[in-house]
């Protein structure tokens, strides 16, 4: 799906590889007021910029019961936020789900946010999401878990990455400017 605005979406698979530009998802390139549940995806995802496992952007969505067990590419010419789950996950919320990718990767020489779950979130109630990435590569702020974490309006409970399969950190950069 490209867009998914005020949709639900439930019970989705997605074995295939998947190529695009901007906000680029194994499942839906951008979702806005959407809930997305037990969806998951497989393949590769492959996008020039905000590149995500299930989906490439949301806003105000909820997704739920879902996992990705694929690969995330963000390409040049632009900085990539890429996701295990998601790329940029703004004012969004999201329970019980999991990243298990094989890799996410973004290498523009700028930077950008790169994550196993997510690449940037802001405005996030992340609950109960695990990350086992083995390859997390980002040229600026990646993490096994998250690239970046903007904490204004962001509540984090019960997450975990595995730390023994890959060796970064996990979580690149918190942003916590906002909270004084």
């Amino acid at each position: 799906v490209g867009v998914s605005e005020s949709s639900t979406i439930a019970n989705c698979h997605n074995s295939g590889n998947v190529l695009g530009g901007y906000s680029v998802g194994g499942i839906v390139g951008h979702s806005s007021a959407s809930t997305l549940t037990k969806i998951s995806s497989s393949g590769v995802v492959i996008g020039s910029n905000t590149v995500g496992g299930l989906c490439g952007e949301t806003f105000d969505s909820t997704i739920s019961k879902s996992f990705f067990s694929g690969s995330v590419v963000g390409n040049d010419p632009y900085p990539t936020n890429a996701g295990g789950l998601v790329g940029n996950f703004n004012f969004s919320k999201v329970t019980d789900s999991y990243s298990a990718a094989n890799s996410v990767i973004a290498n523009h020489a700028s930077g950008g946010s790169v994550g196993g779950a997510f690449g940037y979130t802001v405005g996030a109630e992340i609950t109960n999401v695990y990350s086992a990435v083995p390859t997390v590569v980002g040229n600026s702020k990646a993490g096994t878990f998250a690239g970046e974490m903007t904490m204004d309006f962001s509540s984090f409970t019960s997450n975990y990455w595995d730390s023994t399969i890959n060796l970064t950190t996990g979580v690149g950069f918190f942003d916590l400017s906002t909270l004084f």
